[in-house]
C-alpha cells in the first residue's frame, strides 16, 4: 500500500494526476516461499491547471492569496506544490483555515484548483501600566496590523513611557514588493533614558530588503542609522561614559542567511529556523 501510494505521488508531481499503480502478485509454486510481484502502471494523460479559484476572502485581496500559490493556471499540475501552496497559506496567520481541492472538469487533461479560506482577526491592540523603583510610573501601548489594508502588509507602532525613560517604534514591512518575491521593509524608532550620570537619547531608522536564494533560504540586507546623544554627563562619571559621547553616529549594514521551514511563524509544531548574519558598521557606510 505505501509503495502504491508512493508511485502514484511520484506521478501526481509530474503532472499525472490520475495515475494509477496496481500490484500483481504470482502465487508461489508448491513448495515456494517466495512471490514475483509486478506494479503495472497506468499513468494517464498530463493533466494542465485550468481555473485556479479563491472563496471566503473578504477583507484579503486575492492576489495576496494568489502570489502563495504554487502552481498556475495553464500549468502543469503538480501534488507537491498544492501542498506546499496550503502550507505557505498557513503561514501567513491570516486565516483560521485553509482548504484546496483539485476538482476535474468535463476535459479530462484540465483541473480546477479551488482555495477556499476562513479569515481570522490579525490586528491587535493592548495598552498597560506598571511600576518600577527606577521610572516609577509606565505607561505601556501598541497596535499592530499583519494584514494592512488586506495587502499582506505589516505594520506595527509601540510606545513606552516611564518617569524617566521613552520609547517609541514604527514599522512596515511589505513581504511582495509588487506581488514578487523581493521583500521591503522600514524601521523608524526614538528612545531616551534618564541614567544616574548621564542622559541618553537615540533618533534612527533602518531600510530592509529579501529575496530568495535556493529552496528555503534567503538573503536579506538591512541598513541601520542611529545618532546617539549623551547629555547631562557629571563630572565623576567613568571615561568609558565620557569617550562614549563623542561617538554620536553609527552608521551599518548587516547581511543575513536565513533558512526557515517551520509550518506556522508562531506556535510551529515542525521546522526549524537557522540564520547566519554579520554586521559592519563604519568605513564606506560613515557614521562613528
Amino acid at each position: 500500500r505505501e509503495d502504491v501510494m508512493a508511485i502514484t505521488d511520484l506521478y501526481s508531481e509530474k503532472g499525472y494526476a490520475f495515475a494509477e499503480a496496481r500490484p500483481d502478485m504470482r502465487k508461489p509454486q508448491s513448495g515456494e516461499e517466495v512471490i514475483d510481484l509486478t506494479y503495472r502502471i497506468n499513468k494517464g494523460e498530463l493533466v494542465y491547471i485550468n481555473r485556479i479559484n479563491t472563496r471566503g476572502n473578504k477583507r484579503t485581496r486575492d492576489n495576496v492569496i494568489r502570489r502563495e500559490i504554487r502552481l498556475a493556471e495553464g500549468g502543469v499540475f503538480n501534488s507537491k506544490a498544492l501542498r506546499e501552496s496550503s502550507q505557505a497559506l498557513q503561514r501567513l496567520q491570516f486565516f483560521e483555515e485553509v482548504n484546496i481541492t483539485p476538482e476535474p472538469t468535463i476535459d479530462p487533461t484540465r483541473m480546477n484548483v479551488n482555495i477556499e479560506v476562513k479569515e481570522r482577526s490579525t490586528g491587535t491592540f493592548s495598552i498597560g501600566a506598571g511600576y518600577s523603583s527606577v521610572d516609577s510610573i509606565i505607561v505601556m501601548g501598541s497596535i499592530s496590523e499583519n494584514n494592512f489594508m488586506g495587502r499582506g502588509d505589516r505594520l506595527s507602532l509601540s510606545a513606552n513611557i516611564g518617569g524617566s525613560s521613552s520609547r517609541y517604534n514604527l514599522g512596515y514591512t511589505n513581504p511582495h514588493v509588487n506581488d514578487s518575491a523581493l521583500s521591503f521593509g522600514v524601521d523608524l524608532f526614538n528612545t531616551e533614558r534618564e541614567y544616574d550620570d548621564y542622559t541618553k537619547e537615540s533618533l534612527g531608522g533602518g531600510l530592509r530588503l529579501g529575496y530568495p536564494l535556493i529552496e528555503k533560504w534567503r538573503i536579506f540586507g538591512n541598513y541601520s542609522y542611529s545618532d546617539t546623544d549623551l547629555s547631562d554627563i557629571s563630572d565623576d562619571a567613568s571615561w568609558i561614559i565620557k569617550e562614549s559621547a563623542k561617538v554620536e553616529v553609527t552608521s551599518s549594514m548587516e547581511v543575513s542567511l536565513v533558512r526557515d521551514t517551520r509550518n506556522r511563524t508562531f506556535a510551529a509544531t515542525e521546522g526549524s529556523r537557522h540564520v547566519l548574519s554579520a554586521q559592519h558598521a563604519g568605513g564606506v557606510f560613515g557614521g562613528d
